[in-house]
C-alpha cells in the first residue's frame, strides 16, 4: 500500500489535460521538485464584499503573517514556513510568496480606505524587481473592480500563492499552514 498525498494524482484523471500539460513541462524544463498552493481569503465567505478596506488588509497581512512565521510539529519536528519553502527558484533564495503584500515589504500597512486604493494604484509602489503593483492586481486579488481611469478601487478577495518543495513534510505542512490561515481568517 501507498500512502499518496498529492492532490493532482489523487483527483485528477490521470489522461486528463491537466495531467498531459505537467508532464509536457517537466518533459522540458525537468521536474522542478515544487508545489503551488493557493489561497484565496474572502470576507466571512462572501465573494459580494469588498476587501479592499484597511481594516480588511490589516487581517489579511495578520493571516500571511500567520502562515510565514507559526511553527508546526511534524513527526516530532518543529518546522517552519522557511524550512517547506521553494527558495531555489528566487534569485534571491528568498521563500516564494506571491501576495499583495509582497509590495509593503515592511512597509507600514495603510491606516484607512483611501489611503490604501492610494498605494495600490501608485506607480511608485513597485516589487524588488521593479514591477508596479497596479500591473500585478489579476494575480493578486480576485474580481477586482477599476473605476473610469482604470484605478483599481474594490476586490472580492485576495490571492495568495505559496511555494513549497515537493516532499512529504513540505506538504503535510502547506496543509497545515492553509488550516491556520483558515482558523485565523474565521476566528474575526
Amino acid at each position: 500500500m501507498k500512502h499518496e498525498s498529492r492532490i493532482d494524482e489523487l483527483y485528477l484523471p490521470t489522461k486528463s489535460r491537466a495531467v498531459h500539460d505537467e508532464l509536457a513541462v517537466e518533459k522540458i524544463w525537468g521536474d522542478q521538485g515544487i508545489r503551488f498552493s493557493q489561497v484565496i481569503l474572502v470576507w466571512q465567505g462572501s465573494f459580494d464584499a469588498n476587501v479592499l478596506t484597511a481594516e480588511r488588509f490589516a487581517r489579511a497581512h495578520t493571516v500571511v503573517q500567520g502562515i510565514l512565521t507559526d511553527r508546526v510539529e511534524h513527526e516530532g519536528k518543529t518546522v517552519t514556513f522557511a524550512d517547506v519553502c521553494a527558495g531555489s527558484i528566487m534569485p534571491d533564495g528568498s521563500c516564494f510568496l506571491l501576495s499583495v503584500f509582497t509590495w509593503w515589504d515592511n512597509k507600514t500597512l495603510p491606516s484607512t480606505d483611501e489611503q490604501l486604493i492610494q498605494e495600490l494604484n501608485a506607480p511608485t509602489r513597485v516589487d524588488r524587481w521593479g514591477r508596479p503593483l497596479r500591473d500585478e492586481v489579476p494575480l493578486l486579488l480576485a474580481k477586482a473592480h477599476h473605476d473610469a481611469e482604470g484605478r483599481v478601487d474594490s476586490a472580492a478577495a485576495y490571492h495568495f500563492i505559496f511555494g513549497t518543495k515537493r516532499t512529504d513534510e513540505g506538504t503535510s505542512c502547506s496543509i497545515r499552514y492553509v488550516r491556520l490561515s483558515l482558523s485565523l481568517s474565521s476566528s474575526d
